[in-house]
């Protein structure tokens, strides 16, 4: 991650090291920012939205929590992670165990140990801190965001009634005026946007849009106003999202979590991890298609293609994986005896060359 060479000339860099720099350097940062909030909130009292101030605080947070938060929980994760070599020639009772990330850190030596009681108080801040977190503000938030898919819902409502009583009535008038004309029969057959009447029908119609889309804005700022305690919060995850999904970065939160985490528990490059991570990798794929969460049908289209991607690259891991398994049973065909080889062969395939 970063060696320092002012460092390196009275320290060995470590693993150690980058985990506590991985974790320690961006929570000061969040503290500090958190802290600049909490400062310009205070100083504006009881007045409602937040300052400038304030607001370009809480975008950092959002973005430093974006880009860190998967590599910082896969690094805390790590330290959790061993890897055994046996003995040659008979020099030890039992295997030398040792940290995966780091052969050169024996993984029951007393330093860490003690970085391992660190790293757990990490998971705390960071894989489930900032989830949690996440959860908070939204349900801080809950009141307003149910007022606002309230009125979002009204809108819609009241918009489509308008449209059609509007629709009706110029109908109405139209095949009225049709009557009392000699040319009753092709009058009543026109559209109500043909001719004049047709233009004063789109002209009521966009007016009408007009008067709704202001009154519903000024509907949904006093919301953002009054009900949203967290307004710029709200607000940038509105940027992205359709306000039907506006919880939709906790799944990515999950996500980030369960593919760039968790998954570094289990055995690096192993069937299990490969199947597991492509099992994680679909059903959030499935997830994104069934639910189109963003504001774009571009980002829906890039989302859907990059977890697609995703999806495709372990299903062909898991394959070539399956691949050399085989060419290694054969290659053990070649140098056993075919009773041996036979054996091994039957136990791979009732194993599923799982093993």
């Amino acid at each position: 991650f970063l060696k320092l060479v002012t460092v390196s000339c009275w320290q060995e860099w470590t693993w150690h090291h980058t985990l506590l720099l991985r974790t320690l350097a961006p929570s000061a940062l969040v503290v500090l920012l958190m802290g600049v909030v909490a400062l310009a909130r205070l100083a504006k009292g009881k007045k409602k939205g937040d300052g400038v101030a304030a607001t370009l605080a809480l975008e950092l947070i959002s973005t430093i929590l974006f880009l860190v938060f998967p590599g910082t929980s896969a690094m805390i994760f790590t330290a959790f992670v061993p890897r055994s070599f046996e003995c040659g020639g008979g020099e030890c009772d039992q295997p030398q165990t040792f940290l995966a990330a780091d052969l050169g850190i024996e993984y029951y030596s007393q330093e860490h140990a003690t970085m391992r009681l660190y790293a757990g108080a990490m998971i705390a801040v960071w894989p489930l801190g900032v989830p949690l977190l996440m959860i908070t503000m939204f349900l801080r938030n809950r009141k307003g965001l149910a007022e606002l898919r309230a009125e979002q819902s009204s809108y819609s409502s009241k918009l489509k009634t308008a449209r059609l009583a509007l629709l009706k009535s110029r109908r109405s008038s139209t095949a009225a005026g049709g009557g009392r004309s000699s040319r009753r029969g092709s009058d009543s057959m026109r559209s109500p946007r043909d001719g004049p009447d047709g233009e004063r029908t789109a002209t009521d119609l966009a007016a009408l849009e007009k008067r709704s889309r202001e009154a519903h804005e000024e509907a949904k700022e006093e919301i953002l106003v009054f009900a949203i305690r967290d307004r710029r919060w709200i607000e940038s995850r509105l940027k992205h999202y359709e306000l039907r999904c506006a919880w939709f970065d906790l799944v990515e939160i999950a996500r980030k979590l369960l593919l760039t985490g968790f998954a570094v528990l289990l055995e690096q490059g192993s069937m299990a991890q490969l199947v597991a991570g492509c099992l994680l990798a679909s059903a959030m794929l499935a997830l994104t298609a069934l639910l189109r969460p963003y504001k774009h049908f571009g980002d829906d289209i890039l989302a859907i293609g990059c977890q697609a991607a995703v999806v495709v690259n372990l299903a062909l891991a898991i394959l070539l994986r399956n691949r050399r398994a085989e060419s290694d049973l054969r290659r053990l065909a070649f140098t056993t005896d075919n009773t041996e080889a036979d054996a091994a062969y039957a136990e791979a395939v009732e194993l599923d060359l799982w093993e």
